[in-house]
């Protein structure tokens, strides 16, 4: 049987790095940003009138059922074992994060979460979109689903660290790779600096960085926050803290 993998990730958090290490293996199909339009659809933000229209225009799932069904049943393609989805928490409404919805196919796949410090993710988001509230980042929804996940399977769910994955990323593919029960393959530490046809529509603005990249590589921090900015950091590190006490530290 396929192992169906959701990444619920921080926006700007080396998301689409791991996605680009998934798309590595020879096992393995990828879905990016399956929520996205959905999210659009419902009032989300956007960084522009013409990405937008994109977007909508795409065949890419436009309501909750559509997206979860894909999850859950979206057949494999020949000769793949593992389809991993990256699901930014940015782009799942709070409504369906904390719903009896999630309750009705969450559990079907293995769920994992990857975050990182609300400084790092705002000071980056802010290059595309204005951040008006911790929703806007989705820390309200990643604990939710992160909650959510713990109350129906009775068991933490893994919770991984950017930090981490970009400063040991060997290490931290290993650890990721066990708690899925897939193997770790060597493949996944590097990529063709290249776009995929199975980016999101409208990633270009959003993806620059890691089209041009072929590893996983620590970048220089960034932290250049306004007063506001600031005092969103602070209203979101209770959660980030909340979950972050839980993750898996890489064996290093």
């Amino acid at each position: 049987m396929a192992t169906r993998i959701v990444m619920w990730s921080s926006p700007r958090s080396a998301s689409t790095a791991l996605s680009r290490s998934f798309a590595s293996r020879e096992d393995a199909v990828i879905f990016d940003e399956p929520f996205y339009k959905y999210r659009l659809l419902s009032g989300g933000k956007c960084p522009n009138p013409e990405l937008r229209e994109k977007v909508v225009a795409s065949k890419w799932p436009s309501n909750y059922d559509e997206v979860t069904q894909m999850i859950t049943t979206d057949p494999m393609k020949d000769g793949a074992s593992v389809i991993y989805f990256k699901a930014p928490v940015s782009n799942v409404l709070v409504e369906d994060a904390c719903s009896d919805r999630v309750a009705s196919w969450i559990t079907k796949v293995k769920n994992v979460f990857l975050t990182r410090h609300p400084a790092d993710v705002i000071s980056s988001y802010e290059k595309y979109i204005h951040v008006d509230s911790p929703v806007d980042v989705g820390y309200p929804q990643q604990r939710f689903l992160y909650d959510e996940v713990r109350r129906l399977t009775g068991t933490p769910p893994p919770v991984f660290d950017t930090e981490d994955l970009l400063s040991h990323p060997r290490e931290t593919l290993q650890s990721l790779c066990h708690v899925v029960n897939i193997p770790f393959l060597e493949s996944m530490l590097s990529w063709k600096a290249t776009p995929r046809e199975t980016d999101f529509p409208g990633s270009e603005p959003w993806y620059e960085t890691v089209n041009n990249s072929t590893g996983f590589h620590a970048a220089p921090k960034q932290r250049i926050l306004s007063k506001e900015q600031q005092a969103l950091v602070e209203k979101i590190l209770p959660t980030y803290e909340y979950l972050i006490e839980h993750k898996i530290r890489p064996d290093v």
